[in-house]
């Protein structure tokens, strides 16, 4: 799914995908879930799919802006926490 979105292209199932990613992102910003676990997880995969998928997400929020802001978050956030680990990551 990442090479597709790579490409420009996106699977139905991508929506699935950034869906649990905006669960993810709204259990972390709520305080269910600790920030420094989430990285843990998850880092990679949010990573991952926020940089290749963001041209997605734009698209889509031009119907609903709102649409996947805690995946957003969470890609912020855990992002901040891997910059303090290494301020060379990206």
């Amino acid at each position: 799914m990442a090479d597709a979105l790579l490409k420009h292209s996106a699977p139905a199932e991508t929506d699935d995908l950034f869906d649990i990613f905006e669960s993810i992102g709204l259990f972390v910003r709520k305080g269910f879930l600790d920030a420094e676990i989430a990285h843990s997880f998850f880092f990679h995969w949010v990573n991952l799919y926020w940089v290749a998928g963001r041209w997605a997400i734009e698209e889509k929020r031009k119907g609903a802006a709102d649409l996947w802001t805690d995946f957003e978050f969470l890609y912020k956030r855990l992002l901040e926490i891997e910059i303090s680990k290494d301020a060379r990551s990206r």
